[in-house]
């Protein structure tokens, strides 16, 4: 897991703590200064590891599965 991913997944978490709603993947694109692109390649390593699941074609579809993250992993 690279540092990035970890970073993209301490943001989704503290962005529902304070928004009440998950980030759009552009949100997050945005938040890093990345692509649509890029944000999506780290999402779906992230989703590999299990710390999320993604419904595809949906808006705000991400939930955390924070059992799985192991932030030294």
């Amino acid at each position: 897991m690279t540092e990035k991913q970890k970073e993209i997944f301490l943001f989704i978490q503290n962005y529902f703590k304070s928004e009440g709603v998950m980030p759009r993947q552009i949100d997050i694109a945005n938040h890093f200064g990345v692509t649509q692109q890029t944000c999506k390649y780290h999402l779906d390593k992230i989703q590999k590891r299990g710390w999320i699941t993604r419904l595809p074609g949906l808006s705000r579809s991400i939930s955390l599965n924070l059992d799985s993250f192991h932030p030294l992993n």
